[in-house]
């Protein structure tokens, strides 16, 4: 596992190395098939109207790796910064792996994704996480010209810097999740954009499976089913990705499924926590 996987593919808006199955009663559905070429249109602007995702808002997730408990992810709204055509919103996600994975490979990891408030697309990215002794920080930022600069070091000594050209929106893996909750979604809609994740940028293209009936320990959902293909700028590597988001005016990522080299990934909303509403299980400190 790569250092920040656990984190990224709970998200699940990163690399994973299959497809697994949808929940219970979901039929089956053939491969995801890549976009035509030229197809990859501009991302649709945030709908109109607050934010589905208030500051303040934090979500809770439990992640399991092949059915037993590997750990816990936050993700919080952070208040806004600056002003104006300048203004973002950070996005702050944790994880960490529990005693029992610990036993196993101890991960725990924070980033820091920077969204434009006016469009929800990235601006910077901060991310570092650890896996056992070794440690890795990386700096992300997204230039106005369709670049993408990325620098990171580990505590091995390793450090690389690299500038990647983009043909499409990007944004980092955790953006992602925040961008699908705002803009309109609608069955049989396609995407393709550019994502950065695990020093690498992909291009992702899928589309709106369906709606789904999802339950998970936070509550019942009818939820968006999005899946995507993964493609290396390089081409060699292709992998899938899955999430849902919930039809409502919450647009909650509820669920995300992916496999790991340890096996099936799951992570699943457990606990809700915003101005306007709390639920799950009592809220339990992150350790650091």
């Amino acid at each position: 596992m790569r250092l920040p996987s656990l984190i990224a593919l709970a998200l699940s808006f990163t690399i994973v190395t299959a497809s697994v199955a949808a929940p219970a009663g979901t039929p089956p559905r053939p491969p995801v098939q890549p976009a035509a070429p030229g197809a990859c249109t501009p991302m649709p602007r945030p709908r109109s109207g607050p934010l589905p995702f208030p500051v303040g808002e934090a979500l809770t997730f439990d992640v399991d790796v092949m059915g037993a408990k590997a750990g816990r992810m936050s993700f919080e709204v952070l208040p806004t910064l600056g002003a104006g055509a300048s203004a973002e919103i950070p996005i702050r996600v944790r994880a960490e792996s529990n005693t029992f994975f610990n036993k196993v490979r101890k991960i725990r990891g924070e980033v820091f994704s920077y969204l434009r408030a006016r469009d929800l697309r990235s601006s910077r990215f901060h991310e570092d996480a650890a896996e056992g002794s070794l440690t890795r920080v990386a700096d992300v930022g997204f230039n106005s010209d369709r670049t993408v600069d990325v620098r990171w070091k580990s505590n091995n000594g390793r450090e690389g810097a690299s500038r990647h050209a983009v043909a499409a929106d990007a944004v980092d893996y955790a953006g992602a999740i925040y961008l699908f909750r705002a803009i309109p979604l609608t069955v049989g809609q396609t995407f393709c954009f550019d994502v950065y994740a695990i020093k690498r940028i992909w291009r992702l293209e899928g589309k709106v499976e369906s709606k789904e009936h999802v339950s998970v320990p936070a509550g019942e959902f009818e939820a968006y089913h999005l899946s995507g293909l993964a493609t290396s700028v390089t081409g060699n590597l292709k992998r899938e990705v899955h999430v849902w988001i919930s039809d409502d005016a919450r647009r909650l990522p509820v669920a995300a499924l992916g496999v790991i080299d340890l096996g099936p990934v799951r992570a699943q909303l457990v606990e809700i926590e915003r101005p306007d509403l709390r639920s799950g299980a009592p809220r339990r400190p992150m350790e650091w």
